[in-house]
């Protein structure tokens, strides 16, 4: 049942499911108490964490305390990932300051000291737990939700431009800054087509503030392809003097974010560490949510997680006592 879900075992062995869950489930309860830890080899000087939705319930009307109260309650679980071998090292519930720290208190106090860098997004109540647990940890911003950022104040440049052309009645601006058009903008220049490329050139032409907005993105993308850290710093300079010519306050906004999270990018470079993992095993995580039709069960979701995203399986345990085998003849 660590590959296969218990419903899928109950068919092969014409066994009652519930039955088979209850055993899974005491099965990673009895490991956890008596036989899981982390292996002793574990490389963790690069650690990587991140969130993952678990449930959202949504109350009804009578359900509610008063009409001031949440009409959902989404709740997520953090795990913390080695990058080394791509395995979940913990697990908890919800996506603060606690949450992140339980994760990292299953780590000895050898290996919290011997973490070097450990990658998240820009979530401020990570920052707090890893300077109290792990203070000699250099954090790295990850990249895709830094660009997430940075998309976000193109398409307000993009937003402004496309309701300009609307007033005036320009309808060539309008098709080409709509919303269906925006991912296009978006894409690095070397992955665009050539069709794609001539229409963005015509586009450059008619609208200098989107112009300024590609060419500001595009060159913000070369600032993070960098790999050494005095190139970073110097074309990062060179970025913001562009910011300030272009008198763009979207892009304006983002340098302010940029320059709060400065060290944290020059993390990055140094390391090249990203969140990619640990998102990876998140889409994995999500896959054993469908298998499973939802999980109302947080304690069992989180078991199942580290069963088949970590180390509390067969794999790395020794689990033969717990299987019934074929007598030998003596």
């Amino acid at each position: 049942m660590e590959e296969m879900t218990c419903e899928a075992v109950a068919r092969l062995t014409r066994t009652n499911s519930k039955t088979l869950w209850q055993l899974d489930q005491w099965r990673c309860e009895y490991l956890k108490e008596h036989l899981y830890k982390l292996p002793e080899d574990l490389d963790t000087r690069k650690l990587s964490a991140d969130e993952v939705h678990y449930r959202t319930k949504t109350y009804k009307s009578n359900e509610r305390l008063s009409p001031f109260s949440p009409r959902r309650d989404i709740k997520f679980l953090t795990s913390l990932v080695c990058s080394s071998v791509s395995k979940v090292i913990a697990c908890k519930p919800g996506r603060d300051e606690s949450s992140l720290r339980n994760c990292l208190q299953e780590l000895t106090p050898e290996q919290r000291k011997g973490v070097e860098f450990i990658s998240i997004d820009m979530n401020p109540s990570y920052f707090k737990a890893i300077m109290k647990m792990c203070p000699q940890a250099e954090i790295a911003v990850d990249r895709f939700h830094l660009v997430q950022k940075l998309n976000e104040a193109f398409d307000v440049v993009r937003k402004q431009e496309y309701y300009k052309a609307k007033k005036r009645r320009d309808s060539f601006q309008q098709t080409m800054l709509s919303r269906g058009n925006r991912f296009m903008y978006l894409e690095r220049i070397d992955t665009k087509s050539i069709e794609e490329s001539n229409m963005l050139g015509k586009i450059k032409a008619l609208n200098d503030q989107v112009s300024n907005a590609m060419i500001l993105t595009d060159y913000f993308h070369t600032v993070l392809d960098q790999k050494s850290l005095r190139e970073f710093r110097k074309r990062l300079i060179k970025w913001y003097q562009l910011v300030r010519q272009s008198g763009s306050k979207a892009f304006r906004k983002f340098s302010k974010l940029v320059r709060k999270y400065r060290v944290n990018i020059e993390a990055y470079i140094k390391t090249g560490l990203t969140t990619a993992i640990s998102e990876g095993i998140n889409n994995k995580i999500k896959v054993l949510k469908r298998m499973g039709y939802g999980y109302i069960n947080e304690k069992a979701f989180q078991n199942k997680i580290l069963q088949r995203c970590g180390f509390l399986n067969s794999t790395h345990l020794n689990t033969n006592f717990m299987m019934w085998h074929i007598p030998t003849p003596q």
